[in-house]
């Protein structure tokens, strides 16, 4: 008996509209199967689930961020406005992730919301939106695709490296990097110590100690400014970690080199 196919999921728009946060935005919380795809036009920010202010990410234009069902999040612009587009879907959205960053461009999302923006007639609430649907299934269906398949070879190492590299001034964790990459986390602790000869978490604090001895010394910002520039915003964390790596504070390391 052949088996049944199973139908693609389908995607339904409820709505899209423009919306701009000068200071705090808390999105109105959804229920079953709506959700909220925020696609960030211009500003930096920070979002983060309401009840656990301390897990943020940071925002910026070219965002997509996906915010499931039944969790409250708070925006937070940072000196500029957040401009962006509030999509309200229905579907399964539980595959995607929280952030999509603009270096894992989505080309057919992307595209399929720019035209939506533009739409100028209006629609029913729970209209099939073709395109839209047609580039969140694919998306989900590649990144189901690397979940199964286990993304082989380096690629995932190397992506991790550019994250840590040009974002360390984020608040980054190993479920953030594992759930963007679609890799468990404690293989990619595995491979990324093979391949650089320590964890992402230690090569990340040695990246953001190096940004801030550059800092030290090419700027005359002061030493807690130059802690939050580098994702160490803690000044007493910043100053021991760096401590622990140059051997003195960040105030005598600039001290001596002047």
């Amino acid at each position: 008996m052949p088996s049944e196919k199973k139908n693609p999921p389908r995607y339904l728009l409820w709505g899209n509209t423009q919306s701009t946060v000068f200071h705090y935005a808390s999105l109105a919380e959804t229920k079953n199967h709506l959700f909220h795809i925020l696609h960030i036009h211009d500003g930096l920010g920070m979002l983060a689930k309401r009840q656990y202010q301390q897990d943020r990410q940071n925002i910026r234009a070219g965002n997509i961020l996906f915010l499931r069902p039944e969790t409250n999040f708070l925006l937070q612009a940072g000196d500029a406005p957040l401009h962006f587009t509030d999509f309200l879907v229905e579907g399964d959205c539980f595959a995607f992730p929280l952030v999509l960053h603009p270096d894992q461009a989505e080309p057919h999302l992307i595209h399929a919301m720019s035209l939506l923006e533009k739409q100028s007639t209006p629609f029913l609430p729970g209209t099939p939106s073709d395109a839209l649907s047609a580039a969140l299934t694919e998306f989900r269906s590649r990144i189901a695709s690397r979940q199964t398949g286990c993304p082989s070879g380096s690629a995932p190492i190397h992506t991790l490296k550019r994250i840590l590299d040009t974002r360390y001034m984020e608040s980054l964790h190993l479920d953030g990097f594992a759930e963007e990459l679609y890799v468990n986390k404690f293989k990619l602790v595995k491979e990324f110590k093979k391949q650089y000869g320590m964890p992402p978490i230690e090569y990340l604090l040695n990246r953001r100690i190096q940004e801030a001895c550059r800092l030290l010394l090419e700027t005359n910002k002061k030493i807690i400014e130059i802690g939050i520039m580098v994702g160490l915003s803690n000044p007493t964390y910043f100053t021991r970690a760096f401590k622990e790596k140059i051997g003195c504070t960040p105030l005598s390391y600039r001290k001596q080199h002047q």
